[in-house]
């Protein structure tokens, strides 16, 4: 009886001594590696806007053909101002014409028809100036109801991937500080995943889960986090 207790003891004390051995080897093993997350930031300018314009015409009921001619007309009037100033009908698309009744309480007393441009240059000052001051185009008798600005980085894709770059570096300088008050080095990438990237107008604040790209502000800042495992030595 005495042996079976001495046994189920020493079964004991054996699993006791597995259980921490295996609890100071997970500890250790988990401060072996250190998680830090890099930022990099940088400011850009945008080099293509996207120009959104609509042309529109009031025509009564008797004169919706006449309407669509005049229409027409102000639509090459507008391709052909464009081209004049150096942009090319390539980069200049044009949208099928809506129609709209207008109504009274009467009835429909005439129809509302509008059509819409689509330019897209790398000319920003000139497309900028066309916009702002439309008068060029009003003075031809022509009613733009709509217009809009949409600036564009042809570079985004390379940017974005040296902007990962150095948020990684931000990372291991991060890492190295925290590092260097104890007796350890930071090593090799253990893991590594990069946050999504805002693209924002300068000085904003603004972050969204699924990332930001501002198109209305020409001048933009980009940031982007890195989170990353390191091995520590």
């Amino acid at each position: 009886m005495k042996d079976t207790g001495l046994i189920a003891l020493s079964a004991a004390v054996v699993i006791a001594a597995t259980i921490f051995g295996v609890f100071h080897y997970k500890s250790r093993e988990e401060q072996s590696s250190i998680s830090v997350v890099g930022m990099a930031s940088r400011g850009f300018d945008s080099d293509i806007v996207k120009w959104q314009l609509s042309v529109v015409r009031n025509v009564s009921t008797q004169n919706l053909p006449q309407g669509y001619s005049q229409l027409r007309n102000d639509i090459t009037a507008v391709v052909e101002d464009l081209a004049v100033r150096g942009i090319a009908r390539d980069n200049i698309t044009v949208q099928p014409l809506n129609t709209n009744p207008i109504y009274e309480p009467q009835g429909i007393t005439g129809y509302r028809i509008q059509q819409s441009l689509t330019v897209v240059s790398d000319s920003l000052s000139l497309i900028e100036d066309l916009a702002l001051n439309p008068e060029s185009i009003a003075a031809k008798g022509i009613i733009i109801e709509f217009s809009n600005l949409q600036y564009y980085y042809s570079k985004v894709d390379s940017l974005k991937v040296e902007l990962l770059g150095e948020a990684t570096r931000d990372a291991r300088r991060r890492a190295q500080e925290i590092a260097s008050v104890s007796d350890v080095s930071v090593g090799a990438i253990q893991t590594a995943r990069a946050g999504v990237f805002q693209i924002t107008e300068p000085y904003s604040t603004d972050v969204a889960p699924g990332g930001i790209y501002n198109t209305a502000s020409r001048q933009k800042d980009i940031r982007v986090t890195a989170h990353v495992t390191f091995s520590l030595d």
